[in-house]
């Protein structure tokens, strides 16, 4: 991680900040990204002038933990450079993924792709919800008199 300055990308992307998270639509290529806290934090300073081992400083700080900085910032640089969100790439090293998988789960930085449909399909009824299928509409009561 010596001697890389990252530097996030941002043209052409739309923020919104949600919770400490942030939700990222990549306008080109109608790509919606999810960024946790660790994540988020990372990347809002990947400012080209910050070093990536000083990021690994900012991150312990920020989310108050002991250890694995470093493999926290490792991931979400790299996760950040494979969805095109840093303007440079990065050249990360790959650790173990022992160590990754060593980290406390809030810490993960966690990175979530979602396609976003364009407005043409967004509009259309072409787009069903998840869930099960609605149940079949009853039987109308009947209206002959059954007295005899």
């Amino acid at each position: 991680m010596e001697g890389q300055y990252p530097l996030a990308r941002t043209r052409g992307l739309l923020c919104e900040t949600v919770d400490g998270e942030i939700v990222v639509l990549d306008r080109q290529s109608q790509k919606a990204c999810r960024l946790n806290r660790p994540a988020a934090i990372v990347w809002l300073h990947c400012d080209g002038r910050t070093a990536a081992g000083d990021l690994a400083a900012i991150v312990q700080s920020e989310l108050g933990l002991a250890g694995g900085a470093e493999a926290v910032v490792e991931l979400a640089l790299e996760k950040l450079e494979a969805l095109g969100l840093l303007a440079t790439g990065a050249d990360i090293t790959r650790r173990g993924a022992a160590r990754r998988l060593a980290l406390a789960a809030a810490a993960i930085p966690l990175v979530t792709a979602i396609s976003v449909p364009t407005p043409a399909r967004a509009q259309s009824r072409a787009i069903r919800t998840p869930g099960p299928a609605p149940d079949p509409p009853a039987p109308a009561p009947s209206t002959r008199d059954t007295r005899g």
